[in-house]
């Protein structure tokens, strides 16, 4: 079974429901006034005729950029080239 999506921010109480324990999510950490872009694991969009800034998706999610000695180790490791998504850069 997946867990719920997110509803939308029109909903007073967005919930994304997991195994333990569930986590609440309010609307003013979406920033639903200003929200440029949705990313989530059932939908991505942009403003009507944008685009996805990935910058901005890093430092949200607090992540980085795959580093060609990331890529370069899974090579190593498994012997065979990565996949075009982690070598696309």
């Amino acid at each position: 079974d997946f867990p719920q999506p997110l509803h939308s921010c029109d909903s007073p109480e967005p919930m994304l429901s997991c195994d333990s324990p569930e986590l609440m999510l309010s609307c003013d950490s979406l920033e639903c006034e200003s929200l440029e872009q949705l990313v989530s694991p059932w939908e991505v969009s942009a403003k009507e005729g944008g685009k996805i800034d990935y910058n901005k998706l890093i430092d949200k999610f607090g992540c980085q950029r795959i580093k060609e000695s990331l890529t370069d180790r899974v090579e190593s490791l498994t012997d065979r080239e990565p996949h075009v998504f982690l070598r696309r850069g």
